[in-house]
Formats: structure tokens, sequence, C-alpha cells
């Protein structure tokens, strides 16, 4: 296990030195799944051992000794604010002109990053798959407690069960932020593949894809929360343009259904949480020093604000103004705390989300659009329900993605966050 999370280290390291080198990204990916096959056939004893590098993971690297798995969250958070650069130096704006100056920028930041956030991604995912298979993180000095009450005892033992959670959630949401950057500098082709795919609607057609939405039949599948966590994301969609379930076509990666696929998953697992007790996951903003009683780290993380695609605006400095004291007001420099609420960022990427779909709206011809509502909700368009494959997908599969699955996904969220500030 020492030998799995020291390779990793030194790979992920060396894969992101200047350079993109994909050998060391693929070694590290190994690594990381050495270990976490390792993990499972590993005595408690041991597992205890290497558990508070799972603990600092998502913490700003600091100068303790548990720092090896670290890599996992710095480096897709780096890219993400690399890419976003990009993203505003594009876009224009006075102040995103200033800060650009005498930097030189790719002319297609996709190309250049992309295989990159691919990788990131999947190490993302296996470590996701990592925490899930473990049911509690207790703290180094949780072990040799004697005088603590039962009532204490049992409220740091509900905190140890929800600390796997949390850390898979800050998975989630960090390759969520990934993926939506890279869709947001990617907006030129998304919107050319959406006219594309949205011309020539056929009315009979059309008129069978509607009475099959209408369908009253609808499933309620609930899946228990540690072994949903453990499968990767897969993509309910059409087999349209011979794509993937992973948002692919043939070598070309399809970032806005990549980030989709994401966001969904995203969506549910916060859901889930709710739905089996674990809500204050989705508040808790833990720092360094409580979880692993070391000092602040000396700088701080943040999730980074993703402008909506699109043309360049007149009120480009003002929105940058004010996105950057929305981001300095969630974080408090001297606590070194893992980034804003979980809540909060799921927001913000759900109204990213909705920003892209409505700029690829924009691009479409008329009389093809559809409802800008439904769109944005993640629904297709017109003639994109014809190339939907619904019988073979089941009912409630096949309304859900009809009605805009993201949008499903997302009502399904609020409610639940509802019923429990209800109660």
């Amino acid at each position: 296990m020492e030998a799995y999370l020291r390779g990793f280290y030194v790979a992920a390291r060396a894969a992101s030195v200047g350079s993109w080198v994909s050998e060391m990204s693929e070694a590290s990916k190994d690594c990381i799944l050495g270990y976490l096959e390792t993990q499972r056939q590993a005595s408690e004893e041991i597992k205890n051992v290497w558990r508070p590098h799972i603990l600092a993971a998502m913490f700003p690297p600091s100068t303790d000794d548990s720092h090896l798995l670290t890599p996992v969250f710095e480096r897709p958070r780096q890219l993400t604010d690399e890419i976003l650069h990009h993203h505003v130096q594009r876009s224009g704006g006075k102040k995103a002109l200033r800060e650009s100056a005498g930097k030189s920028f790719s002319t297609d930041p996709v190309k250049e990053h992309g295989p990159e956030a691919e990788s990131l991604l999947d190490v993302l995912s296996v470590f996701s798959r990592l925490v899930a298979d473990l049911e509690t993180l207790p703290l180094a000095n949780q072990t040799d407690m004697p005088k603590t009450s039962k009532a204490k005892l049992k409220a740091m033992d509900d905190q140890a069960k929800g600390r796997p959670f949390r850390i898979g959630l800050e998975a989630r949401i960090t390759q969520c932020e990934l993926a939506t950057a890279v869709a947001s500098v990617d907006v030129v082709n998304i919107k050319i593949r959406a006219r594309g795919r949205s011309r020539s609607p056929t009315p009979e057609l059309l008129s069978d894809a509607e009475s099959f939405v209408d369908s009253d039949d609808e499933v309620d599948v609930k899946p228990d929360l540690r072994s949903q966590a453990r499968k990767s994301p897969a993509v309910t969609r059409t087999d349209d343009d011979s794509k993937t379930d992973n948002g692919e076509n043939g070598d070309e990666v399809l970032w806005d259904e990549k980030a989709e696929t994401i966001l969904y998953d995203l969506l549910e697992y916060s859901r889930r949480l709710i739905v089996d007790h674990h809500s204050s996951v989705l508040t808790d903003t833990p720092s360094r020093a409580d979880w692993l009683g070391s000092p602040p780290a000396s700088h701080v993380l943040r999730t980074p604000t993703i402008k909506s695609p699109g043309s360049a605006s007149e009120e480009d400095e003002e929105s940058e103004s004010v996105s950057e004291s929305e981001t300095d007001s969630d974080l408090d420099p001297s606590s070194s705390q893992a980034g804003p609420t979980p809540l909060r960022a799921i927001f913000r990427l759900q109204d990213r989300y909705e920003e892209l779909r409505l700029a690829v709206w924009l691009s479409l011809p008329p009389d093809s659009r559809g409802k800008m509502s439904a769109y944005m909700r993640g629904a297709p368009t017109p003639t994109q329900m014809l190339r939907v494959k619904g019988p073979n997908m089941g009912a409630a599969k096949f309304k859900e993605m009809m009605n805009g699955r993201i949008g499903e996904a997302w009502d399904r969220l609020g409610m639940a966050l509802l019923k429990k500030l209800d109660r």
C-alpha cells in the first residue's frame, strides 16, 4: 500500500510538471487502482496507517506527512483554473486583456488540455470508488479516548461515518468543475454539433415520440448509496453518431455530454445523501485542523466561478468583480478549508450547465429550437427526440430524458432538500 501511494504521488507530480506526460499520468492511474485493490485485501490495522492520506487528500498540501494523495484534487483544480483563464481571455473584457498581457495562449485549449482532463477525471473516479469502500474514517486521535461520554462518542462515530461521503462528494464536485470548464471553452464545437442534430424534424415520428413521453409508466429505483458510488456513471442517451456511454464519438470526446453525465451523477448522489440521512455532508466545510490537527497550508483552494460561454459582454469587468468578491467571502484564508459548502458549489454548477445550454439553444435555427426552458433542463430538441430509442431504455428513463434529465434530477434534489428543511 505504501509503494502504491508513493508511486502515485511521484507519477502524478511528474505528469504535470511542464508539459503533460501521458505515460506518467497512466502510471498514476495504475498506482491508485493498485492501492484500491490492495486496500480491499488489507486488515483494518493496516488500513488505519494510511487513512490520514485519504483524509488529507482534498485539502491543500501541508508540511505534515499525510500528503501522498493530495494530487488527486490539487491538479484538477489547477487545470480548471488554467482552462477558465483561457476562456476569460478569449471572451474579452478589459480586465481579461490586462491579465493576459505578455502571456501566450493556445488557440485550442480543448486540444491542449483535453487529454489531461480525461485522465484526471479517471483518477477522481477511481478515488471515489476507493472512498466508497470505506465504512468509516475516524480521526487519528479518536482511537484512545477512555473518558469520553457515550453521547460524544456517538457523535464522533456519526462524523466518522460521514467523512467518506464528504470526500466522495468533493471528488464529484471537482470532476464536474473540470468537465464543465472544458465544455465551456469547447462551446463553438458544441454549437456546431447541436445545429447538425436539430435539422428537419419529421411530424409523424415526432408524434410517436411525444405519445411515448406521455406514458404514465414510472419506475422508482432507489439503489444503495455505497453500491451506487462504486459504479462509474453511465450515460442514458441516444446511440446517435456512434456515441459511447462516456460521452465520446470515436476518438472525439463530447465534453458537453461528459459534463452532463458527471453533473447528473453529482445531483443524484447528493439526493441520496439526503434520503439516507447524511444531509449534513452537503453543508460541511471541514478544515485541515479539524480532521488532521495540522497547521493551515500556505494557500487556500477555491472553487472557480465558470463564466457563461458565448460572446463577450460589456459587463465583463463588473461580473468578474462580483464573482471575485463572492469567492473571497466563501473562504477564510486562515482556515485551510476544502472550499465553499458543497451545496453552494452544486448550485453554481447547475447555473453553469443552464448557461451553457442557453448559449447553445440561442445558436440553433429558430424553427427547430423547441422550448428554451425545456432545452435548458437538458431536454432534446424536437429533431433529437426522433433519434432516441425510447422503448429500449425503459419508460421511466425515456420519460426522464424527454423532460430533461438534468432538470428532473435537479427537481428531485430540490424536493428532497425542501422535505428535509420542513422537518
